[in-house]
């Protein structure tokens, strides 16, 4: 069974601590594979930190793990080479669907990847060899903005508290909030990436519902018949056949 809290019965730190974390493991879920990760997942670690942490969220409405149930599955037997080949379905040049700027039209996306990485620039924040617009890059940038949220309420920082939470407000509503749902549908047969991309949608919703926020959503605006569900081996209907 769940348990709720709100910020007024002094579980606020606590709750923005374990947003924080949720982030944190999706960053690492659509981030490159790599063995430890491969280890965390599979053994569990990865589902059980999850729920753990949901176990506190504000909002009340049972959480859907089932997805994460499957993307776990998905991964249990199979070898770190098999999952890095499921991930460059994703990122590979003739995809690229891992990347916000590729959900806007090509006319604004110089607009978008300059808003983007302005929020990061804002809080010190570098995004390393990844294009700042990557799904994992705006999702540890979410983590970091729940991480300071976090320290200003144990803090008792007013102004701090106010910016973090404004930040937060800001990037769902223009950025990270608007382009998850579209990506979820897009993937929506891929082996592990694709539960998890469901599960992400349903955190970013109920993220949107606790910060009141409503994001205008974004569909693809790729030229007819460019982007392509992904075909390797890592799809259902392939491990069907």
């Amino acid at each position: 069974m769940e348990r709720h809290y709100s910020k007024g019965e002094g579980n606020g730190p606590m709750i923005a601590f374990l947003r924080s974390r949720v982030y944190e493991l999706l960053a690492y879920g659509f981030a490159e594979p790599s063995p430890p990760f491969l280890e965390f997942v599979s053994g569990g670690d990865f589902l059980k930190t999850i729920m753990d942490a949901l176990a506190w969220y504000p909002i009340r409405g049972e959480t859907d793990f089932r997805p994460l149930h499957e993307a776990a599955g998905d991964v249990v037997g199979v070898d770190l080479e098999t999952v890095r080949s499921w991930y460059e379905e994703l990122v590979s040049p003739r995809q690229n669907l891992l990347y916000e700027c590729n959900y806007h039209p090509s006319f604004s996306t110089f607009e978008e990847m300059a808003d983007i990485a302005g929020f990061y620039r804002a809080f010190g924040v570098g995004f390393g060899k990844e294009r700042a617009d990557h799904l994992s890059t705006e999702l540890e940038f979410m983590r970091l903005l729940a991480l300071k949220e976090a320290k200003a309420l144990l803090d008792r920082q007013k102004e701090n508290l106010a910016i973090c939470n404004s930040a937060q407000k800001r990037f769902l509503h223009s950025h990270l909030g608007r382009w998850v749902k579209t990506l979820s549908t897009v993937i929506q047969d891929l082996r592990f990436y694709a539960p998890l991309c469901l599960f992400l949608n349903g955190w970013i919703e109920k993220e949107c519902g606790y910060l009141s926020v409503i994001p205008q959503e974004v569909s693809t605006y790729f030229p007819e018949g460019e982007i392509e569900t992904p075909t390797c081996s890592g799809t259902r209907s392939e491990e069907a056949r």
